[in-house]
């Protein structure tokens, strides 16, 4: 690291994180030998990052240190026999902030057990929801909010004023996954106006309409209308959805193909 700080002009800042360190070793690359070498076991799903930026990690780093591990084949051992370890904190926080849901889809469970859930009414409060984050952050000083658990966020009353608390928190970024229907005109250049890190999933699971309405119920239009709008407003934050199953098993290939040629983001279940 020495050299490579040498390197650096008087009034230049010292590097922060990995990303700028690599930054300041491509102005002069061909002045590093550098060689990729592959990992004798493919442990990228654990998604291990032994480093202490966060608590999570610095965690994790601790618990690794902990058992004794003095080589890069010691800890890729540890992490494949003792996968206990890897349970520090949570990364994903999916939370529930209404009750009412405008589809009983065919596949999801939470019609069976939700009781009329196109006609409920509950929701969490923002004051509620401000003290559960505040919870939260005592333990987890980073990490995505996810709404909602069960139940269509855009339903909520104050959805504008929800989204903005949870993106408002430092080290939190939200992911609102969505049909797609009840959001109100103007509410997606509201939300997207305020500052923080909002991924949008919008679940559609078919391009034909019959099919759709088979899957899902009405709507589809509006839904579709709602994608097309986010994908216009932040093409890079927005996925499209779909949960292949025996039913959709024909359509997700059509689905797959009319969508890619609109976004890249889309994600099969």
């Amino acid at each position: 690291v020495l050299p490579l700080l040498e390197r650096l002009a008087p009034e230049e800042p010292l590097p922060e994180s990995r990303g700028e360190l690599f930054a300041v070793i491509q102005k002069d690359i061909n002045a590093f030998d550098l060689e990729t070498e592959l990992a004798p076991e493919d442990q990228r799903l654990l998604r291990v990052r032994l480093s202490c930026d966060s608590r999570r990690n610095a965690l994790l780093v601790r618990r690794v240190m902990e058992t004794g591990a003095k080589t890069l084949a010691d800890v890729t051992r540890i992490l494949h026999d003792r996968p206990e370890i890897l349970r520090t904190l949570p990364a994903f926080f999916p939370i529930q902030i209404t009750g009412r849901c405008p589809q009983s889809c065919s596949y999801c469970p939470y019609p069976g057990f939700g009781g009329g859930i196109e006609k409920r009414t509950d929701e969490l409060s923002v004051q509620d929801f401000r003290r559960m984050m505040e919870e939260i952050r005592k333990f987890a000083d980073d990490g995505v909010i996810g709404f909602s658990l069960w139940g269509e966020p855009s339903f909520h009353s104050s959805i504008v004023e929800m989204i903005q608390e949870a993106v408002s928190v430092p080290g939190f970024s939200l992911l609102v996954e969505t049909s797609g229907i009840g959001w109100k005109p103007g509410d997606a250049e509201r939300i997207l106006a305020l500052a923080g890190a909002i991924t949008w999933i919008v679940s559609l699971d078919a391009w034909d309409p019959a099919l759709y309405r088979k899957l899902r119920g009405n709507g589809m239009e509006e839904a579709v209308s709602f994608a097309r709008e986010l994908l216009r407003l932040a093409p890079g934050s927005t996925h499209v959805q779909a949960v292949r199953m025996k039913e959709n098993e024909e359509d997700i290939e059509t689905f797959y193909r009319e969508w890619k040629g609109i976004t890249e983001n889309v994600i099969i279940q």
